[in-house]
């Protein structure tokens, strides 16, 4: 056994509830934790923002755990992973309780801090608690923005209804309005042209993000994005270039931000030939274990 690999065992069995690493070897960190676990007999899950928790090495994933919250919610039910372990890369908080033990994964020079359950239950009161509220949910405001960009480009359905309130009404463009989230989810052309063969591939690429109000439990925002649409044809295949805004209106629910309000326009747009494009299945999504 490696002296790495004792180490971070011992860390764990040690029930030291958070355990924080910093370094720019995250897949060789990953190894490190795929290995410790099965020596030990420990399940494994991942939480990306992307992808929500997965457990390793499955592929399958725990549906509606996108938000770092709604993941830690889920781990902390009782009888589901509370005696595992948790890889967050990128993303840590340090509300963990019980005996459930998260490795947060951090790009910066190696180190490992280590919390115990005294100073993790220690109660302190930032001084600027509002300033700090206030860039938590733009975080959370952009990330939740990102995520349903990458849904529609990786056309999934349920990654884009997480996004939304069940409410949710919308005017896009000249079409009728939109009340509620299965009339939304119906009425997304991106899907319905991949799914026909219409279209090949698409990239949303989110620009200038600006915040309106955010205020308690509801937020304002104006999204910039240029969307790139792939359509097959002979004897080259077209590209769509769409100058597109998201005017929205946002509310904290218990599972985070959703959009409960939108207004989506077009600006501008153009067509012209495509040098290359893959098609969706094609397109790579995941890092592998190892390249």
């Amino acid at each position: 056994m490696s002296d790495n690999l004792r180490d971070l065992t011992l860390i764990i069995k040690s029930r030291f509830p958070l355990v924080q690493v910093e370094t720019s070897e995250e897949v060789r960190m990953m190894q490190l934790l795929e290995r410790a676990a099965n020596l030990e007999n420990w399940p494994l899950f991942v939480w990306s923002i992307a992808d929500g928790i997965r457990r390793i090495p499955r592929t399958d994933v725990i549906t509606q755990t996108y938000e770092f919250q709604a993941a830690l919610r889920h781990a902390c039910r009782p009888g589901l992973l509370s005696k595992g372990l948790q890889a967050c890369p990128g993303r840590l908080r340090s509300s963990v309780p019980g005996s459930f033990h998260a490795i947060g994964i951090k790009s910066s020079p190696c180190a490992i801090v280590r919390r115990s359950p005294a100073v993790r239950q220690r109660k302190t009161m930032p001084q600027n608690q509002k300033d700090i509220q206030y860039l938590l949910d733009r975080a959370a405001i952009h990330d939740l923005l990102v995520r349903y960009f990458q849904g529609l480009d990786r056309c999934s359905h349920d990654q884009v209804r997480s996004c939304f309130t069940d409410d949710i009404r919308a005017h896009y463009d000249a079409r009728a309005p939109i009340n509620g989230i299965e009339q939304l989810m119906s009425t997304f052309r991106t899907f319905k042209r991949i799914a026909k063969g219409e279209m090949k591939v698409s990239t949303h690429f989110m620009g200038n993000l600006n915040f309106g109000r955010i205020e308690d439990d509801a937020a304002e925002t104006e999204t910039n994005a240029i969307a790139f649409l792939v359509e097959p044809g002979k004897p080259a295949d077209l590209v769509s270039m769409r100058s597109l805004r998201y005017i929205d209106r946002m509310r904290r629910t218990k599972e985070g931000w959703r959009i409960s309000e939108r207004i989506h326009t077009l600006d501008w747009s153009c067509q012209m030939p495509a040098n290359f494009a893959v098609t969706l299945a094609q397109r790579i999504t995941k890092m592998p274990a190892s390249l």
